[in-house]
């Protein structure tokens, strides 16, 4: 909506308006963003809170069936792990080369695999390319779990550092706080 500048109107003048119809656009364009993320805190909470819920409909019928209750306990860990490890799947995706621009030697599977395609057996190149998935899934997932320990490490890391480090006591002052004191007596 670029408008023309009208002939009876003072160029500071308009310079002023496009000046703040511009700062009005961002400051619609920031209030559209604030909102959708707004919106998404909402929906994550409320699949929170459905998570929650689901999950005391489990414990009440864990309470009513006590013998399905271990197996059930041991899913619910296997869940919780998935779920743990499941967010830093890809985390160092951004550190790899695309497809394309690698020239890396292939594997032995995939020579087999082109080998199968080439003589025309289907069957032999799939099986064996869902084993070429399975090895590269287990890699992401070992990476992963890597990723998970790295992270927990350093975390721990940085609270024994900073409680380490030496605490100021408040009821001291420092030389600068003192000099401005001094000033505004």
């Amino acid at each position: 909506m670029n408008m023309e500048k009208p002939k009876n109107l003072r160029d500071d003048l308009w310079q002023r308006f496009k000046k703040l119809e511009k700062r009005t656009d961002d400051l619609v364009e920031r209030n559209k963003i604030k909102q959708e993320n707004y919106r998404k805190r909402q929906a994550k909470k409320e699949n929170e809170l459905a998570a929650q819920k689901s999950e005391e409909k489990n414990e009440e019928k864990k309470k009513e069936d006590p013998s399905s209750s271990l197996t059930e306990a041991n899913d619910s860990t296997k869940v919780q792990e998935w779920q743990d490890v499941k967010q830093y799947l890809n985390i160092n995706s951004h550190l790899e080369r695309p497809a394309a621009l690698s020239s890396a030697p292939k594997s032995g599977l995939e020579i087999k695999i082109h080998e199968a395609i080439s003589t025309g057996d289907i069957d032999t190149a799939v099986s064996l390319s869902d084993q070429l998935s399975t090895r590269e899934f287990g890699a992401k997932i070992a990476a992963s779990f890597d990723a998970r320990d790295y992270l927990k490490r350093k975390k721990e890391e940085d609270m024994t550092a900073k409680a380490k480090k030496k605490k100021k006591l408040h009821w001291g002052f420092e030389h600068k706080q003192r000099w401005e004191m001094k000033g505004n007596m």
